[in-house]
């Protein structure tokens, strides 16, 4: 089966530290609502938080040009659907470029989770697809920041299995330090 749904709302936490000069430490939390007008997943519901998704991770990053890095991690992958949390490992790829006074970065993160409910075991692998470009407007100034999320979760419970597909588009501000 495949469901689609479409974004009513929601919020996204990310962030990033450098410890020396390659190695991080990254997370990101998304909490977004979704309208099922089938009434498939959620019922009666109008519109509910039915994925969180989050990933913590350590890695590392590598200059490959004057402007362009390349970064890697593995961590703590947490995605929820319709309540039920699924925890596991997760990897992030990604490559940003730096043009003078905008930022693009091109991201791909999977996770491999499971949980038990009652005797089954359900497990939700997110795969999402990412572009962010941040726009300087000065020097220390924080960056306007737009992105875009291409997503999809198999989730897998018992013999049966779903495929959600969900895109966003968001606004936000990002402050370098």
């Amino acid at each position: 089966m495949s469901e689609s749904f479409d974004l009513e709302q929601g919020f996204g936490l990310q962030g990033g530290f450098e410890i020396g000069d390659y190695v991080m430490v990254m997370g990101r939390h998304l909490s977004l609502d979704y309208e099922d007008d089938e009434g498939f997943a959620l019922s009666q519901a109008d519109n509910a938080v039915f994925n969180d998704m989050t990933f913590i991770g350590v890695g590392a990053h590598i200059p490959v040009a004057d402007m362009v890095d390349l970064y890697g991690a593995v961590g703590f992958s947490r995605p929820t659907f319709i309540g039920f949390a699924g925890e596991g490992y997760g990897l992030e790829v990604g490559a940003r470029a730096n043009f003078e006074m905008v930022t693009a970065s091109l991201w791909y993160n999977m996770g491999d989770t499971d949980t038990k409910i009652g005797t089954d075991s359900l497990d939700i692998d997110p795969e999402l697809l990412g572009l962010d470009v941040a726009i300087s407007f000065a020097p220390d100034a924080p960056e306007l920041v737009l992105g875009y999320v291409d997503a999809s979760h198999e989730i897998k419970i018992a013999n049966d299995k779903l495929d959600v597909d969900y895109d966003h588009f968001s606004i936000g501000v990002r402050k370098s330090f």
